[in-house]
């Protein structure tokens, strides 16, 4: 199959779909021309002997750099050339190609070069499952996303995914939503934007609403059912979510849309972006404006996201700085509709929060309000054209609250004077995450293959309360009752490693260990707040099996061990006498996978064993959340 892009101002990019080989033939001037000069003919070929439409050909050599567009077949040539050793590099969309030549009469020389990995794989490729690899997951494409997005947050873009359901506080996909994987919750699904943990350190959840609209800028998605492959951040105890936006246009594109739907929703976007400049550069930016009424009473939203790239690329290295930043205004929904009302035409829209306030209407801002900020640097170094290896430094600011109107309260608790009165209060969250990861490749990712790497992570949170109004008794300014500060650590490293058995018969084997370290402020055995400090040390072993049974279908098997520590409010619900342990879950899966043409099928049975697993007891704080215990023993199975 051929895939024809239009380029601006040039032509097009002919390329085949699989580029599993590249070929450049390379004629060597067939005589020696007056004053010993000759000349170096070459193409830029896919494995279907397709061209590559005006890539950037390169000849170096001692005291000499030559640098020119190739013409639309793919064809470059360099003329009145000394003999000598050069080399020629090729720079297409896929990667670069490099080969030496010794120039010493008529040379013809014909060149099969392996694909590069692309561009756009760059510092994700160590942390997703390869598509034949014994990992039970699915694989989203762009256009895969884009016929579904409609402005609605990104769990509603995975909705037809295998085992997977769905939330919506407002009640139609806009706002605060989540997901669960085979009934698993959000803290337990380790989700990564470019290999970046997205999850919060300390509450193990994942905020979509910060995210809004990255769909647009979303390349590819994976969806990991079970244990997956190591990944940084928070352990993974039944599900990952992998998202990567480093893909980006060769060519300049401006793209805007607008959109208008049900509850007063509202949406517009703006993509746009440089294309390759120079065959080097790439700017890329896209805006995104969201707003909407909710089904549920007074679920509105309004939601801003901002998001921009900008790549480097020559030769064997590639460098890309990725910014994304959302700010969200969200009515609260969270405490969901009461069962008995979900049948009722009147009730079934019905939001308790801001009610507590008894005359008149709600609390008019009883709101999320809070804005997050994405730094990243990837750096793709190839090593060898065996090896390759990348580094992401990663940095994430968040800032915002939350507020509640709180009727018949005792002021003594939040250091006032001894009284009961109702008040506004906001809870404030104020945090930064940063870090590195880094990852050593050698082999490549479709045959055998060694992955060497690891990360550290960094959270500082202030946690503080402010009280802002009290009925009949005026504050001068923002009363502070409480401020807490946690710090976490996290180091990891892991080694992966797959090889062939037999013809048939390949093994992968996937070793982590962990070592987190938390301080926070909690109460001790008498109920006082003291300073406090937790470790962890986990090793998570995995061994896969895959057995090809024909060109069209396989098996595959895996069974591994996770660990995964308990979440802030586990530690400061409790006393250190009472404190949970951390989880563990062993999984085994047995799956048989078919694919022919554009049909696809797979069939899968897993037994998920957990120990310890912490599960709500039906009791809620002072906030809506719910206090957890381990279990000893419990399961999923499927």
């Amino acid at each position: 199959m051929i895939t024809q892009l239009t380029c601006a101002n040039h032509g097009k990019f002919i390329f085949g779909a699989s580029f599993q080989t590249f070929l450049i033939l390379i004629m060597i001037g067939c005589g020696q021309m007056a004053f010993s000069q000759y000349y170096i003919l070459g193409r830029g070929l896919d494995e279907n002997e397709q061209p590559y439409a005006f890539a950037t050909a390169e000849l170096r050599g001692e005291g000499v750099f030559h640098q020119q567009t190739c013409t639309e077949l793919g064809v470059f040539r360099f003329e009145n050339l000394k003999s000598g050793s050069y080399e020629v590099v090729l720079i297409t969309p896929y990667g670069i190609r490099r080969k030496k030549v010794e120039l010493r009469g008529s040379i013809d020389v014909t060149l099969h070069i392996p694909r590069n990995i692309e561009i756009n794989e760059i510092s994700v490729v160590a942390k997703r499952a390869g598509v034949n690899e014994p990992v039970t997951h699915d694989n989203l494409s762009k256009a895969d996303l884009l016929a579904n997005n409609t402005g609605q947050d990104m769990p509603y873009l995975l909705e037809g995914s295998p085992s997977l359901v769905v939330t919506s506080d407002a009640g139609h996909g806009i706002g605060y939503t989540g997901l669960r994987i085979r009934g698993t919750d959000p803290t337990r699904i380790n989700v990564t934007l470019n290999g970046i943990p997205v999850n919060d350190a300390e509450s193990h959840n994942v905020f979509w609403v910060d995210l809004p609209d990255i769909a647009g800028s979303t390349t590819n998605v994976q969806i990991q059912r079970g244990i997956g492959w190591s990944q940084p951040g928070a352990g993974d105890l039944g599900g990952g979510i992998h998202l990567n936006t480093l893909a980006f246009h060769y060519e300049p594109y401006v793209l805007a849309e607008f959109g208008v739907g049900s509850f007063d929703t509202k949406n517009a976007s703006l993509n746009l972006g440089s294309g390759l400049l120079k065959g080097r550069f790439t700017l890329d930016g896209r805006g995104s404006f969201i707003q909407s009424q909710g089904f549920i009473d007074r679920a509105s939203s309004e939601m801003y996201s901002l998001y921009g790239s900008l790549g480097y690329h020559h030769d064997l290295t590639n460098v890309r700085f990725i910014y994304a930043h959302g700010d969200e205004l969200t009515y609260q929904s969270w405490n969901g509709v009461p069962e008995q009302y979900v049948f009722n035409d009147s009730l079934r829209s019905f939001n308790t929060a801001g009610i507590e306030k008894s005359i008149g209407d709600p609390h008019d801002n009883e709101v999320d309000d809070y804005r997050q900020t994405y730094y990243q640097l990837h750096v793709d170094q190839a090593i060898t054209p065996f090896a390759r290896w990348t580094n992401a430094l990663h940095y994430t600011k968040g800032l915002g609250f939350f507020e509640q109107y709180k009727a018949d309260q005792n002021l003594n608790e939040y250091g006032l004077n001894p009284n009961i009165s109702d008040l506004i209060r906001r809870r404030w969250l104020d945090n930064h995450f940063y870090g590195f990861t880094s990852t050593i490749q050698i082999g490549s990712p479709l045959k055998r293959y060694l992955l060497i790497g690891g990360g550290w992570n960094k959270y500082r949170g202030n946690h503080f309360g402010q009280v802002i109004w009290i009925q009949d008794n005026p504050l001068n300014g923002p009363y502070n009752y409480y401020f807490n500060e946690a710090e976490k650590n996290d180091w990891n490293v892991f080694a992966r490693s797959n090889t062939k058995i037999t013809e048939k018969l390949g093994a992968t084997v996937d070793l982590q260990g962990r070592w987190i370290t938390y301080q926070f402020e909690g109460p001790d055995q008498n109920g006082t707040l003291t300073d406090q400090k937790v470790r962890h040390r986990f090793f998570n072993p995995k061994v896969g099996l895959s057995y090809t049974l024909s060109e069209n279908s396989s098996l595959y098997a895996l069974s591994g061990l996770m660990n995964k520590e308990p979440n802030r409010d586990d530690y400061v619900n409790s006393a250190p006498g009472s404190r949970p342990s951390s989880e563990k879950l062993w999984d085994n899966e047995l799956g048989f996978r078919f694919a022919k043409g554009n049909f696809n099928a797979e069939i899968v049975g897993y037994y998920m064993d957990y120990a310890d697993q912490l599960v709500p007891t039906g009791r809620l704080n002072d906030v809506g959340a719910y206090t957890r215990v381990n279990v000893e023993r419990s399961h999923r199975a499927g």
